[in-house]
């Protein structure tokens, strides 16, 4: 073999830790030549001779076409011939022949090039978490997948003084939460929207009333379609075997509506020091269900304005489900009273109000059980009744809608044996409760004179009083019943227009879809911040009540599609802070292995409780270290970039920017309130005060002249700010990987710039490198298969400077 590479895989073949398939010392002759002495090594189809007891040129054979056979001359020795020359290969271990000849016999060029491709696709198809190194281990509970590239700059400082070497270190991560809270919030909206269906048919599937009919018939459909949408989401993400996040490419699919787009955690290393910490990911939006009529926001502002004032207070959810939680708790109280009256009934002898306060301050203090029912019933009883009437002064309509259920109402409810069916009008209800009210107190104050001595009308006074007790009782019950049909039907009033029907499950759909991601963002950046956080103690908040700061910065462009996405991170994030609560929990364990989040609650009031081990627990600020409920201020800022961003500007493309001036004003007056708080109770270093006081003031003046127009410096001083504040950066786009990795890489620079002191000029240079040679390019290549940006040249002329990926970087001809 005559290649220029013959040399180097002799030397490779006859290295000590090269793994051959036969090795052994061989006497070879041919065309009549003396016997010599050789080591032979065979590889594959590759076969190395080295002279052993003389000095000759090494020999390499390529096995190809290769013949041979157990020799005539010899019973250890194997004939060889190829090309027409024949020799002898005689071995000086007679056992290793059979073996040499079954090595010899399979290979080939095809055999190789078959291993060659089986460890090719073995390295680049194993999945990413086995490939990556593992993450530092105060992360492991929550970040795998490693991926990291270091780069080493020598920057010149000035002509008398070398330069300095700075050693750069970009850590890009998947999650574990991207698919554990997802699949905890799917179980969650299945189970209301199963609830919402199963009560309708048990409440009103009895209802005659065509046009009420044919509402609620539209009502189950609805809840039926999502309910089928939740069920193969969750199928779906149980047996998912992909990477640990949701790639860019599918983020049109319907089984991936409730998981966040690209979500990767980022860390920032100067000179082996964590100097900034970034969660990155697509939109905040529900793409699958697409924008034909706009974001969540719009959809929610043009659903109320067809809905009348008594309509929109039916149809809130909050109210909805804050009323139907009331309702629960009255007949839990209800439930619980009857059957201690069963239990514990007893007459006392005591008599007057005053002694039974007395009594119940005993009882409290579990001094005394024996006036467990009187005491009951005078404050739980009454206060059951008051809570009641307080609920049907708050509903409006409530007595038209209780009025239709009953018999000969409007709904033609037909009868079915029920208790949930309403026999009497909201007013005869009432009425009959107040009789009983008043019977009833007739009776205890008949109870007062009776002899005590005289045990048949004692014994006759308790049982009448009982039964009095149970029947006042059992109208409650009742008139809790009633409420919670009528509230039921108030929606099937509301809802009757198909359109306003289907926009009503098709928010829910939208809302719980978005509530998954958000919750997802924000507990990835919460333990990001902690395990991050070298000393919690001393976080500017730490000694305050104000929570921690968490800034969504996204570069989505309100034109097309993507407005609509801006309207659903906006509407979501405006909504969290009064639906999603937090708290920090211990671990079971002292060794946390993955950390699986704690979900319940309902729609609009969710509680996520976190674990964290025993000494990062200690650490946290004081209410956090208590368990205390809490909600990150999350404040949502957006700047369009790109070419769709300049159309939205122009009058020509016909859209407009004023959904992003009015977030990014929005999001000034939110952080602009958060500092004054922070100000005033936190004993924060007198240089970051000054700083952070000149930084808002300066964001003020720049959101005052520009709060929209590509204004990058809008960009530049909210991270500034929130580096101070010791914030957590969440950077998005479209799909998390191309205008979020320029953000990205720019505001490393920015961090660099601030920390070694260099120009403008070195920082875009650097800026390049971290672009073209950072982790960056492989985020692309994990979504789309390619280490390229998806931008087009047409599209460069558009972007700023600052965000212009280096030659050779991006491309049009790749997916996002």
């Amino acid at each position: 073999m005559e290649e220029d590479n013959a040399n180097d895989i002799i030397k490779w073949l006859f290295k000590d830790k090269t793994q051959v398939d036969c090795k052994g010392i061989v006497e070879m002759s041919g065309d009549g030549a003396r016997k010599t002495k050789w080591e032979a090594r065979l590889r594959g189809n590759l076969l190395a001779l080295e002279a052993v007891d003389f000095t000759a040129e090494p020999i390499l054979f390529v096995c190809e076409k290769l013949e041979f056979w157990p020799s005539n001359k010899s019973q250890n020795g194997l004939s060889l011939r190829q090309n027409s020359k024949e020799f002898l290969m005689e071995f000086v271990g007679g056992d290793c022949v059979d073996k040499w000849a079954m090595q010899l016999g399979v290979c080939s060029h095809r055999v190789t090039q078959a291993e060659y491709e089986q460890a090719l696709f073995s390295h680049y198809s194993h999945d990413s978490s086995k490939t990556g190194c593992s993450p530092p281990s105060p992360f492991n509970s929550f970040l795998l997948s490693q991926l990291a590239k270091e780069q080493t700059f020598n920057l010149f400082q000035s002509a008398n003084i070398p330069n300095k070497k700075v050693v750069l270190k970009e850590a890009m991560y998947e999650t574990r939460l991207s698919f554990l809270i997802p699949q905890e919030m799917i179980k969650l909206s299945l189970k209301w929207t199963s609830e919402m269906r199963d009560e309708l048919l048990d409440k009103l599937w009895g209802i005659k009333n065509s046009t009420m009919l044919d509402t609620l018939h539209m009502f189950v459909r609805h809840l039926n379609s999502n309910i089928e949408i939740h069920t193969q989401a969750s199928e779906f993400l149980e047996n998912y075997l992909g990477p640990s996040f949701r790639p860019s490419v599918e983020k049109y699919r319907l089984s991936f509506l409730h998981v966040p787009t690209n979500l990767h955690v980022q860390m920032f290393y100067i000179d082996s020091k964590n100097v900034g910490n970034f969660v990155t990911s697509g939109a905040l939006t529900a793409m699958p269900l697409r924008y034909s009529n706009g974001g969540m926001f719009n959809l929610r502002n043009k659903f109320l304005s067809n809905l009348t004032p008594q309509a929109i207070d039916q149809t809130d959810e909050g109210r909805f489900y804050r009323r139907k939680q009331t309702l629960i708790k009255l007949k839990r109280m209800i439930g619980e009273l009857s059957r201690r009256i069963d239990i514990e009934w007893k007459i006392s002898k005591n008599k007057g109000l005053i002694v039974l306060i007395k009594l119940l301050l005993k009882f409290l203090l579990n001094l005394d059980r024996f006036l467990f029912i009187f005491c009951l019933f005078l404050f739980v009883n009454l206060l059951i009744h008051e809570m009641l009437l307080d609920l049907i002064n708050s509903f409006p309509n409530i007595s038209n809608l209780v009025d239709a259920l009953s018999e000969g109402g409007l709904a033609q409810l037909q009868r079915k044996n029920s208790d949930s069916v309403p026999r009497d009008t909201l007013s005869s209800q009432l009425d009959l409760l107040e009789a009983h009210f008043v019977s009833l107190n007739s009776k205890m104050a008949a109870a007062e004179k009776v002899d005590i001595k005289n045990e048949e009308k004692k014994q006759s006074c308790e049982e009448n009083i009982k039964l009095s007790f149970h029947s006042t009782l059992d109208s409650l019950h009742h008139l809790a019943l009633s409420i919670e049909s009528a509230q039921m039907l108030s929606l099937i009033q509301c809802l009757r227009n198909k359109t306003d029907c289907q926009t009503f499950f098709h928010l829910q759909l939208r809302h719980d879809a978005l509530l998954s991601q958000a919750i997802t963002l924000a507990t990835t950046s919460l333990l990001l911040l902690i395990y991050s956080s070298k000393n919690l103690i001393n976080l500017n908040y730490s000694k305050t009540n104000v929570t921690p700061l968490l800034i969504n910065f996204s570069f989505l462009s309100c034109y097309g599609d993507e407005h609509g996405m801006i309207e659903d991170a906006f509407d979501m994030w405006q909504l969290f802070h009064d639906v999603a609560q937090f708290r920090f929990i211990p671990t079971n364990s002292s060794i946390i292995q993955t950390c699986f989040p704690q979900i319940e609650g309902f729609r609009t009031n969710i509680k996520i409780s976190i674990p964290l081990p025993s000494e990062k627990i200690v650490e946290l600020p004081k209410g956090m270290s208590k368990g205390e409920w809490f909600c990150p201020k999350i404040i949502y800022w957006n700047l369009g970039v790109n070419h769709e961003a300049s159309l939205a500007a122009s009058s020509v493309g016909g859209g407009n920017n004023s959904l992003e001036e009015m977030i990014n004003r929005t999001a000034l007056k939110q952080l602009d309130e958060y500092i004054s708080i922070l100000l005033l109770t936190s004993s924060m270093d007198l240089n970051c005060v000054e700083a952070v006081n000149r930084l808002i003031g300066d964001l003020r003046e720049t959101v005052s002249v520009n709060a929209s127009k590509k204004n990058l410096t809008i960009f530049k001083l909210v991270m500034e700010i929130n580096r101070i504040l010791s914030g957590v950066s969440i950077l998005s786009c479209q799909s998390g990987k191309d205008r979020t990795s320029m953000a990205l890489t720019l505001e490393e620079g920015r961090i660099l710039k601030e920390t070694c002191g260099i120009s403008n000029q070195q920082m875009m240079e650097i800026i390049s490198c971290l672009r073209k040679e950072g982790v960056r390019r492989e985020n692309c290549r994990k979504n789309v298969g390619k280490p390229l940006y998806k931008f087009s040249p047409f599209q460069m002329n558009f972007l700023p400077k600052e965000f212009r990926p280096p030659m050779g970087t991006f491309t049009n001809f790749v997916s996002t």
